[in-house]
């Protein structure tokens, strides 16, 4: 130590290894700064260049040539009473080292964020600013003999190599805003215990010759000129790589802030919209619920004076039948209006209740057979008043069925009475058969008419509440058009659905279709 702290107080320049040092150090520092800019920046492209590896080069030149320079610098403040010069390819030639050695360090160092990588990134770059010092020196064209330390030579070589893996390693680890500093401290250190203490290591001993300066090789005052220059390239590439990266810098701190100030404010309308709409829902299901609530009232309101009406209808129908048949047929009049009313009223309540959810599905034994058979004879009568053929097919495998046989027997007569409505005088068949699907049993029942069909763009709106085929139709054949759509909802409650095929002017067929066993989850849902 004491040989090393001889030769930089009198065997060198104070005010020039300051400079050097300040070069070092600024170099080094901005090295580790724009490594950080390049890991920020990764593989983005600007144009055709990958701005990280740009980023990461750069890193490498400004090391590379700080760490030229500030040899070199050093070395016009190295005075031992001798004149020096310096040649031409050890001078040069160790800038390309140098530049070719820091350049692949740092490249490698951001191209992984392997721990033992990086660390092998800074030995190169340790082995780099060896090599560089040792050919540089060995340039020196001196009237005088070199002799070397070989203890201080191999110290020299071991402080730079751990301090600049040191260096990396540190970088790697941190998460310090102020790493680039820190490491870029390391790095400095790396250089300086590298070129003191390798110079503390050589001795030159006159040997009485003149000294000279060989062609083509430079004076100590001309390398301090070439040498300055240099440093004031390294300059200039620290400080506009500094006044960049805080340029950058600010301008990511300000779109951060942007975008933080629009996440809260889209965060904040978000939020708005959310509360009204969760209003709104309230709003919209105590609506319903009252609405649910109008319409079992009036359901009850309504039927209770209609099945009077249609009880006592029937009664003066009875009385007066072979009597009077002029008031007998008043009073079927009479019972024919009011099921005709109950039957709508009844129509409204079943698309109330399914829209409230408030639908009960309940699961019992049931005879396929006997079903279709029952639809058929319940609209029997009105077939026959419009001299509507009723046909009806059952397969011989329809078996039984374990569903809400109510529901399944409300959308066939559904199903049947809008073929009778469409079909008068013509043809309304029923066919009924069992299929297996995927290992489940399904009741499969067809209803086709014979009457005036539908066209394509009828049939996509044909399944909506309170929607018929056409406007026209409502005002010739009646109808809500609420039929289908319970049809439809109940046959999907039920695990099943309804199709159509029509053709206009050929007729139209309903296929109901619902599974003969009622699925658990159906049943669940119902609920």
């Amino acid at each position: 130590m004491l040989r090393v702290f001889t030769c930089i107080t009198q065997e060198h320049n104070l005010w020039l290894l300051g400079f050097a040092a300040l070069i070092c150090g600024l170099t080094s520092i901005s090295a580790f700064a724009m490594l950080e800019r390049a890991k920020a920046r990764g593989d983005s492209v600007m144009g055709s260049v990958n701005m990280g590896r740009l980023w990461a080069l750069a890193a490498g030149a400004t090391a590379g040539l700080g760490v030229w320079a500030t040899h070199f610098v050093a070395m016009t403040a190295y005075d031992v009473g001798l004149p020096l010069g310096f040649a031409l390819l050890p001078l040069f030639g160790s800038l390309a080292i140098s530049l070719a050695l820091q350049i692949s360090a740092f490249y490698l160092a951001h191209r992984t964020d392997n721990l033992t990588w990086r660390v092998g990134a800074g030995c190169a770059a340790g082995l780099g600013i060896i090599v560089m010092h040792y050919v540089g020196t060995f340039g020196i064209e001196a009237g005088a003999i070199m002799q070397w330390e070989a203890d201080l030579v191999g110290a020299s070589v071991a402080m730079s190599v751990l301090f600049a893996a040191f260096a990396f390693g540190l970088f790697s680890l941190s998460s310090h805003r102020l790493r680039a500093l820190h490491a870029g401290a390391v790095l400095l250190l790396a250089i300086c215990a590298l070129h003191f203490t390798a110079m503390s290591a050589l001795t030159l001993v006159p040997t009485g010759a003149a000294s000279t300066v060989a062609p083509g090789g430079l004076s100590q005052a001309m390398l301090g000129v070439v040498v300055g220059f240099a440093a004031l390239i390294c300059l200039i590439a620290a400080l506009t790589a500094a006044m960049a990266d805080l340029y950058l810098s600010d301008r990511q701190r300000l779109e951060n802030i942007r975008l933080r100030d629009t996440v809260a404010a889209r965060t904040a309308e978000l939020t708005s919209l959310a509360e009204a709409q969760t209003k709104l829902t309230e709003r919209a299901e105590a609506a319903n619920k009252a609405k649910s609530q109008f319409m079992a009232n009036m359901s009850h309101e309504l039927r209770t004076p209609l099945n009077a009406i249609i009880g006592y209808g029937e009664m003066l129908q009875e009385d007066h039948e072979g009597v009077n048949e002029q008031t007998a047929e008043d009073a079927q009049r009479i019972v024919a209006a009011a099921q005709h009313l109950l039957a709508i009223i009844n129509d409204v309540l079943d698309i109330s209740k399914i829209d409230a959810g408030r639908v009960d599905v309940e699961s019992i034994p049931f005879s396929a057979s006997t079903l279709a058979h029952e639809a058929i004879h319940t609209v029997r009568p009105a077939a026959a008043a419009d001299q509507t053929n009723l046909r009806i097919f059952l397969a011989p495998n329809l078996g039984d069925g374990d569903n809400d046989a109510f529901k399944i027997k409300q959308c066939l007569l559904n199903l049947l009475s809008n073929a009778l409505k469409f079909s008068k005088g013509g043809t309304v068949t029923l066919r009924a058969r069992r299929d297996m699907r995927a290992g489940h049993a399904w009741l499969v029942f067809e209803v086709a008419d014979s009457g005036i069909g539908m066209s394509a763009e009828q049939v996509e709106r044909l399944f909506q509440p309170f929607t018929q085929a056409d406007a026209s139709i409502t005002r010739k054949f009646g109808g809500t058009g609420l039929g289908l759509s319970i049809t439809r909802n109940y046959a999907r409650l039920l695990g099943g659905d309804v199709t159509v095929r029509s053709t206009l002017g050929e007729g139209s067929r309903f296929t109901l279709t619902v599974p003969a066993v009622l699925a658990a989850e159906e049943a669940r849902a119902a609920a």
